[in-house]
């Protein structure tokens, strides 16, 4: 097979590496038992490990010992993907967990759901199902336990601890009763604030008359907190709906009450997954789109992960949808060490943004995938799986660059090497990414600068200092691929203009791209292009 050029000189220089237009997969470690196991959350904990949850029908291999129908899960494991501790935790209905944090004393706090009565469900219990909030400590050992919720079925999916030791919770309610005060109607997001020994403390319920689901809760710089979720409401505390399913963001106080709101999507079908507050005062969040209208632009397929940053207004500072012609969704965002933007989901597609789908036909990978965060264009991406379903739950980033990916998986080949039987967990290190990266020119008589950056229109290339030999300047995209080429004559004062506009009648799609200098001396520089 011939190598494009860019990649065969990248190939060629210890400097520059194909492999490194991605995280290698480094570690994977399976979680489960003989029946099925599905993941939701994960953290990488302050000694390198990581802390993973979601629920378990299993009662053999790295689980037990269970209690009923289904149970909540948690397990612990090392640096080295090594169980160290697991915890089933329920009664003989069904209990389930969505996110997980840790604590300031090293421990764990956990939420999620509860239909039981009795087993580890100890404390009063209201409806159906309830929140159900879990301390541990750090060895696994239960503290205590909570249920809050009303006659209805309620559900915890995201918590958050706060400067005063107790902790918040986000979910939804379907309750109108018992703890729950107030209703908007049909089912509602529902923010929960609770004391260090778990006694609430307030309570609040948003949305309109139809159905709204809480999902994901986050801490806003300078106080208060960011809460999204979904709605089909176009009444009450919802405004704006543009069809359908819109995801909901609001902004709100320490004591729950509105600042703003606001409902984003288009005519088809959005959903929230989580939100995560910058140090600006804004915020991003994820989740998936499926229509190219309204706050949406530039949606490739059925379905597309959505990733929408925000400033603390509300206002949209940009929106990417990811893709392919078939179907993905982002599940989970976290910050990198150098800012990016982290991504986790699924992805259905083998093409679009979609590189290295393992599947044959429209089988699901696990899918990470990192954004730049001033411009949301991408960084990286990476399909993880087999010729089964696989599915991306969460992402995180290790002190020392590494990422940890969660999910859940079903396949027994491609990238799997691993596994007990039906559905497992699956937790994966990826190497700390360095991409193309941006280094000096190899002589102090001659670099390659570039501006602006990143740009709109056109970028201009200036090789400043002399060189003896001609040099050709290529433009290469994140998998090496030459997108433009120039043989420097020296007519051209070292000066090199690429048109952004046009590009064999195409415009250049926005993403991250490399200028590489060729000749007796070498040099690069990083490109960004946005849209």
């Amino acid at each position: 097979m011939t190598l494009p050029k860019c990649m065969a000189i990248l190939v060629g220089l210890s400097l520059w590496t194909v492999a490194s237009a991605q995280p290698d997969l480094q570690s994977q470690v399976c979680l489960g038992g003989t029946q099925n196991e599905f993941a939701h959350a994960a953290i990488v904990t302050s000694d390198g490990g990581a802390i993973s949850v979601g629920n378990t029908y299993s009662e053999d291999g790295d689980v037990g010992p269970a209690h009923g129908q289904m149970d909540l899960w948690v397990v612990k494991t090392d640096a080295s993907g090594a169980v160290q501790w697991q915890r089933c935790l329920g009664g003989s209905d069904f209990e389930n967990a969505f996110s997980v944090i840790q604590t300031n004393d090293g421990g764990y706090a956990v939420i999620g759901f509860t239909g039981s009565i009795n087993g580890d469900v100890d404390s009063p219990t209201w409806g159906d199902w309830d929140v159900w909030l879990i301390r541990l400590d750090a060895s696994g050992t239960l503290l205590w336990e909570r249920a809050y919720g009303g006659s209805g079925s309620d559900s915890g999916m995201s918590i958050v601890e706060t400067a005063d030791g107790g902790f918040t919770l986000l979910g939804t309610t379907w309750s109108s009763d018992g703890q729950i005060t107030s209703s908007q109607g049909g089912q509602d997001l529902w923010l929960v604030h609770v004391d260090s020994n778990g006694v609430l403390e307030w309570q609040r319920t948003y949305g309109g008359t139809s159905t709204d689901y809480g999902r994901s809760v986050a801490i806003a710089a300078g106080g208060g907190y960011y809460i999204a979720g979904m709605t089909y409401s176009t009444d009450g505390d919802v405004s704006g709906n543009h069809g359908g399913q819109d995801i909901w963001l609001a902004r709100v106080n320490e004591v729950g009450e509105i600042q703003w709101s606001r409902a984003y999507g288009s005519t088809g079908e959005e959903e929230a997954r989580e939100v995560i507050a910058l140090a600006d005062g804004g915020a991003v969040f994820a989740g998936k789109t499926s229509a190219n209208n309204g706050d949406v632009v530039g949606a490739h397929g059925v379905d597309d992960g959505w990733v929408v940053r925000v400033d603390a207004t509300g206002a949209i500072v940009w929106q990417r949808p990811l893709g392919g012609t078939y179907s993905e969704i982002i599940e989970a965002i976290s910050i990198g060490l150098n800012g990016e933007i982290l991504c986790a989901g699924n992805a259905g597609s083998h093409n679009g943004d979609v590189v290295g789908h393992h599947g044959n036909g429209i089988e699901l990978d696990a899918w990470a995938v990192a954004l730049d965060p001033s411009t949301g264009v991408f960084l990286w991406q990476r399909c993880l799986g087999g010729s089964d379903n696989d599915y991306g739950a969460d992402i995180d980033v290790r002190s020392d660059g590494a990422f940890v990916v969660l999910g859940t998986l079903d396949s027994e080949d491609g990238d799997v090497t691993c596994g007990h039987g039906a559905f497992d967990f699956w937790l994966v290190g990826l190497s700390p990414f360095t991409g193309l990266s941006d280094v000096a020119a190899s002589s102090s008589e001659q670099r390659l600068t570039a501006w602006p950056v990143p740009a709109t229109e056109r970028i201009q290339l200036r090789v400043q200092g002399r060189s003896g030999a001609q040099q050709v300047l290529d433009i290469c995209d994140a998998l090496g691929h030459t997108v433009h080429s120039t043989v420097l004559s020296p007519a051209m004062n070292g000066v090199v203009e690429w048109d952004l506009r046009d590009r064999g009648g195409d415009p250049v799609p926005a993403g991250v791209f490399y200028a590489r200098l060729q000749g007796q001396v070498r040099g690069s520089v990083r490109l960004v292009v946005v849209r």
